[in-house]
């Protein structure tokens, strides 16, 4: 995959793929991405020669993809409906699973996790990012800066890392609930449904407005379908 291509497959937040490098090769291949709306990564990867269906509950996230493909003259096929609604696609059909910052707003995973392996080829990967334990737990008290100070600012607590009840957050423009999970829960669910995950990773964005990035804002997560 070109330094190009790997630029533009978001993970949110200002992550893209180019230093992780987990999409690898997408030619020709059928990627099943979870997810729609502003990022755009589904385009991105019809682009580069991959069949790319998009799935999202919200007709509004829809919309706002399907706009993108439209002004890029890129085919994508489009199903509005849950995550783990996928029915109309065959078991063992799927090559690559794509999904950037969506997931967690889903309260029940493991049907999702589940689905994603029943369409998925063997050895075919299931990708995801989801909002860092630390990013949510985490917030920057503004300061005004002094001469030859940084205006840093001053980090507070405002969560505890093991409240995992859910809470409300702005994406896409939209007000959605969150359901916070540790990275050892996610491993634990992708180990339940026969997934091997081969990387996790906690990058800084590409860009910021922060002086410095106390926390990485996304985990990602690469796993694997295993065979019998």
């Amino acid at each position: 995959m070109t330094t190009t291509l790997a630029r533009a497959i978001e993970y949110g937040y200002g992550v893209t793929d180019s230093d992780i490098r987990l999409i690898g090769d997408v030619t020709s291949k059928r990627i099943l991405v979870l997810g729609a709306g502003e990022l755009s990564s589904p385009v991105t990867l019809a682009q580069a020669g991959a069949h790319v269906i998009v799935v999202d509950p919200s007709a509004e996230r829809v919309s706002m993809t399907e706009k993108m493909a439209t002004q890029n003259e890129t085919r994508v096929e489009f199903h509005e409906g849950e995550f783990a609604d996928l029915a109309f696609l065959r078991a063992d059909s799927i090559d690559k699973v794509f999904s950037p910052l969506v997931l967690d707003e889903i309260k029940d995973l493991d049907r999702v996790i589940r689905q994603s392996q029943r369409v998925l080829r063997t050895n075919g990967s299931m990708i995801i990012s989801l909002e860092h334990p630390l990013a949510r737990i985490v917030e920057r008290e503004d300061l005004p800066s002094s001469p030859g100070v940084l205006p840093l600012g001053t980090p507070r607590i405002t969560r505890s890392f093991f409240d995992n009840t859910e809470y409300e957050s702005m994406r896409n423009g939209q007000r959605v609930t969150v359901y916070p999970r540790s990275i050892s829960h996610i491993h634990e669910l992708f180990m339940r449904h026969g997934f091997r995950i081969d990387a996790i990773c906690e990058p800084a964005p590409e860009f910021s407005n922060e002086p410095i990035v106390m926390v990485p804002p996304v985990a990602i997560f690469r796993a694997r379908k295993e065979g019998l």
